[in-house]
């Protein structure tokens, strides 16, 4: 273990000592029974005094995080609570509580409203959540603070990122969250003995001011008026990059401040600036902006720019987008994270996402695994391992078992043939489908799509469907499961998207059916001709072209007419 102690610190060293040894403990990275070394060793290793020593160990002894017996040496005692467990106690109160309404026979939107009443009373009790907020400079720190403090019940606590990255234990264990930007947050996960309570903000120059600044004219002689030379850096790069006005030499509070605004035509300062300036400087400002241009530059979480994206849809994770500007940050972990508890919260373990081939291998070291890949247009993945393999097996043993109770003859199972449908409703023409490819085939597998987006219920489907084909020997009928014609592989068919994107999809759902056709030994797919269903069509032109390629033949049979039978 790694004690940095900084002896040029206004934190005492002793506490210094105890921080640090407090985080590990609280961290589970020194767990309960740990034996700390003696009083001796540890001021040896650290270089101070053994009196330092004792002294923090006596205050993590206060705090309960440590026990110290005579004749046996120093051991940890803090043993932290995990999320798991907090979490079973508080279901198992609240299992309790409902026991109890409803023996008061109170409706479930009774008890809803009663919960919320006694849920906004105890958030007004107990106060708001308590921020820690690191920003490099006083100015937009101050900013910052004054828009989270104007949110319900919110405490924010300020503090300047050189202060923590000195001594990072200066933010307490009482904080919930700590709000940092994007461009510090490497720095602090380093610093931070809890780097999970970190939250990253966009913070950016407020619309008003970015108005302003544009109006400058070129020939204008800007000043920077501020508190802390970072800040009149951004107010520089601000300049350069909204106007052509040129920037002089920032001013820094404290000096003669009327002198430098002598000769400028305009002025940028803090929006806070009356934080910062004495009660001259303050009355030189007022002066200069009755006769010139004073812009106060606010900065705020900037609620305009994206710079990542992603969504759920059903059992799929989609449309992932990252600013190029912001690629390379790190972003796609916590948003892919973040996508996944969201996805595991409404039930949904087994995730799927498609993605451009050359993303695929991000998506790879993120726990996902490739399932198939439709040329250089997509890559089809999954977030279990083994998820295809089991589906594969599935319909094998369907096959098994539905072969076995068959009457007659052994019928050999390979070579087969197979038909994918939706039956949104099981019409005469589906049947009649069925009929011509079982009246061709030994063995006929149907997959009846699964996915329940069509307007009749996939139990209704299914059972229409289970009665249509009741006389018909050896057709096997299968769930098609989130493999087939599904809202992974081919949403375009329950969205209608436009022909290139459904050209992709189809290709892909194609794709994935060649490996089903090769662990049941299909040789042959049917398919009925489609005038009127544009993605249908489409989707039966790219069967005609893809699956003979895999060695699977594709016959479209004519419709059914009106007096066929």
């Amino acid at each position: 273990m790694r004690y940095n102690i900084n002896p040029e610190s206004e934190i005492p060293i002793y506490r210094q000592l105890a921080d640090i040894i407090s985080a590990e403990i609280k961290s589970g990275a020194m767990p309960s029974g740990t034996k700390l070394p003696t009083v001796r060793e540890l001021a040896d290793e650290v270089q101070v005094a053994r009196g330092t020593v004792k002294r923090a160990y006596e205050e993590l002894h206060r705090n309960g995080e440590i026990e110290m017996t005579q004749g046996r040496g120093t051991f940890v005692k803090y043993i932290p609570e995990s999320g798991k467990s907090r979490k079973d106690r508080a279901m198992a109160a609240i299992d309790k509580m409902l026991e109890t309404l409803k023996e008061l026979e109170l409706s479930p939107s009774e008890v809803q409203i009663f919960i919320d009443l006694r849920l906004r009373e105890y958030a007004r009790k107990v106060g708001g959540v308590r921020i820690a907020l690191v920003e490099c400079t006083p100015e937009i720190l101050g900013q910052i603070a004054e828009s989270i403090r104007e949110a319900d019940g919110a405490k924010v606590q300020p503090f300047l990122l050189d202060d923590i990255l000195r001594y990072p234990y200066k933010i307490g264990d009482d904080a919930d969250i700590i709000i940092t930007t994007q461009t510090h947050a490497a720095e602090l996960e380093k610093a931070l003995p809890d780097e999970k309570k970190l939250m990253r903000a966009a913070i950016a120059l407020k619309p008003e001011s970015v108005k302003e600044i544009a109006a400058l004219l070129p020939k204008a002689k800007v000043g920077i008026v501020c508190k802390s030379l970072r800040f009149g850096g951004l107010m520089a790069a601000a300049l350069e990059n909204y106007s052509r006005a040129k920037g002089e030499t920032p001013f820094i509070f404290g000096s003669n401040l009327s002198e430098y605004l002598a000769d400028k035509s305009a002025v940028l300062l803090p929006e806070n600036y009356e934080n910062f300036c004495l009660p001259e400087e303050k009355s030189a400002i007022c002066a200069f902006g009755e006769s010139h241009k004073l812009i106060k530059c606010g900065y705020g979480a900037d609620s305009g720019t994206l710079i990542a994206v992603g969504g759920c849809y059903g059992n799929t994770l989609r449309c992932f987008a990252i600013d190029p500007e912001h690629q390379g940050e790190g972003l796609l972990p916590p948003l892919l994270t973040h996508l996944i508890d969201l996805q595991q919260e409404r039930g949904n373990t087994g995730l799927f996402l498609y993605t451009k081939p050359d993303a695929a291998r991000y998506f790879c070291d993120l726990g996902f695994y490739e399932i198939a890949r439709a040329g250089d247009t997509l890559v089809f993945m999954e977030n279990q391992p083994d998820g295809f393999s089991r589906c594969l097996r599935r319909l094998q043993d369907e096959t098994d078992q539905a072969m076995r109770q068959w009457a007659g003859p052994p019928v050999p199972s390979r070579p087969s043939a197979a038909i994918v449908m939706n039956a949104n409703p099981f019409t005469c023409g589906h049947q009649y489908l069925i009929e011509q490819a079982a009246a061709r085939e030994s063995v006929l597998h149907l997959f009846l799509v699964s996915e329940d987006v069509s307007l009749f219920p996939f139990a209704v489907r299914r059972r229409l469907v289970q009665e249509g084909i009741s006389h018909l020997p050896h057709v096997i009928l299968h769930d098609s499961g989130p493999y087939i014609i599904s809202q992974a592989t081919f949403p375009s068919y329950f969205q209608k998207d436009d022909e290139a994107v459904s050209r992709g999809h189809a290709l892909l759902d194609i794709t994935i059916f060649r490996h089903i056709a090769a662990a049941l030994g299909i040789s042959r797919r049917y398919a009925g001709e489609e005038p009127f269903s544009a993605v249908t069509s489409l989707y039966n032109q790219v069967m005609q072209k893809e699956l003979p390629k895999a060695g699977v033949q594709c016959t479209i049979l004519p419709r059914l007419c009106r007096g066929q039978t």
